[in-house]
């Protein structure tokens, strides 16, 4: 029965990853149930073990809260179009973590392998196009319409145009690239990992996104300079090869940072929007609520931008929004504070560039951002318990 409750949660992650609009199969909803019906199923034949209250705290509040800004907006506004219920949609997938920690099932594994199949799709799609040319219209239709990939040429300025083969759920690639680079630093199979690793860091600077690219390549090295016995000489290292790379490719990373580039420039744009919402005491206390729709003089009537931090205060207000900012930061309170010896460090950090990643796009209150998040959760409560049972243990052992 575990195989099963593992293959059908697999097979969910696999819907996530690459029908992430939910458009192609429809099937995100009926897994994420049957993961559930079966591991009802499942427990029958285990122990049923308590849920950590921290972890309960932690799932509740980040249902709880969304709630309570469901009901201020009904309350407060209560205008239609609303997207409030589907961004609480997206919320109650940390309950997730519940169910791996319950069943003591780490996910990262299984989660990088369908990862790495999304890196290779990346590489194969963009040899293809650019060998065969002529299924590019119908590639690029499938993808926009599915609303699972795009695929074309980005300008960023009549001097810079770089093609880009953007999944939608191409950041995940980041844990990919730190759980490779990490086995290929304390495994003894470091070929392997160091070439899964490589398809990896390639997807993703694919990609295209300056996000993207610039995580695949400052992730790696990060994680090469703490897996280094020689971090100093390393870090040196590294920092005059970033030097004379930026220093070669400076008018091209100018370009990128023009705050008059299109997408820079409606990202500034919007910080006046934001300016005149929070002038607000009201809205900057409370919020306008989760899903609420703003008029950007950028992007007209819309429920969400890419600026996600800043969002939070939107649909929370300071007072709310602190409190998820906390839940954010979390796992890596844990990792470098409250269980320095954490063994996945390495994921942490694949975390944090994501979460850097999601300051100037909506990454994280969706679908793929709650995923991760209730893995990583499941995974520092699993080591929690595991490190209980050590110290029982122990205590019966020297009495």
């Amino acid at each position: 029965m575990r195989k099963l409750l593992i293959l059908v949660i697999n097979l969910f992650i696999l819907s996530c990853v690459f029908d992430p609009a939910d458009i192609v199969f429809g099937l995100k909803v009926p897994l994420f149930c049957l993961s559930w019906f079966v591991f009802i199923i499942y427990k029958r034949d285990i122990d049923m073990l308590k849920i950590p209250r921290t972890l309960g705290m932690y799932v509740f509040l980040m249902i709880f809260l969304p709630i309570v800004s469901i009901i201020y907006y009904y309350i407060s506004n209560g205008a239609q179009p609303y997207a409030g219920f589907s961004l609480l949609k997206a919320h109650m997938l940390i309950s997730f973590s519940f169910l791996l920690y319950l069943s003591k099932i780490n996910l990262i594994r299984s989660l990088c392998v369908i990862l790495t199949l999304l890196a290779i799709s990346i590489i194969m799609i963009y040899v293809v196009v650019l060998i065969y040319p002529l299924v590019f219209i119908p590639l690029y239709k499938f993808g926009l319409e599915n609303e699972i990939f795009y695929i074309g040429e980005r300008e960023y300025s009549a001097d810079l145009k770089l093609w880009s083969i953007f999944f939608a759920t191409s950041p995940m690639l980041a844990f990919s690239i730190a759980y490779y680079v990490q086995m290929a630093i304390v495994s003894f199979q470091k070929r392997a990992y160091i070439i899964l690793a490589t398809i990896s860091i390639v997807g993703m600077f694919l990609a295209g996104t300056r996000n993207n690219m610039v995580t695949s390549i400052l992730l790696p090295t990060v994680l090469l300079i703490l897996g280094s016995r020689h971090k100093v000489l390393f870090s040196a290292i590294s920092f005059c090869f970033f030097i004379g790379f930026a220093n070669y490719f400076s008018g091209s990373i100018l370009t990128m940072l023009d705050p008059l580039e299109k997408s820079n420039n409606t990202k500034l744009g919007m910080l006046s929007d934001y300016a005149t919402i929070f002038s607000n005491p009201v809205d900057l206390l409370f919020g306008q609520g989760i899903g609420s729709y703003y008029n950007w003089k950028f992007r007209g009537a819309n429920f969400v931008t890419e600026l996600t931090y800043l969002e939070i205060i939107r649909n929370f207000g300071i007072i709310m929004g602190l409190i998820i900012f906390q839940l954010l930061l979390y796992p890596v309170v844990y990792a470098f504070y409250l269980n320095k010896s954490f063994k996945e460090k390495h994921l942490i950090v694949a975390y944090i560039f994501y979460l850097l990643m999601s300051i100037t796009n909506p990454l994280f209150f969706a679908s793929l951002g709650m995923l991760i998040l209730s893995i990583l959760l499941a995974n520092i409560f699993i080591e929690r318990y595991k490190l209980s049972i050590e110290r029982t243990e122990k205590k019966r052992n020297i009495g």
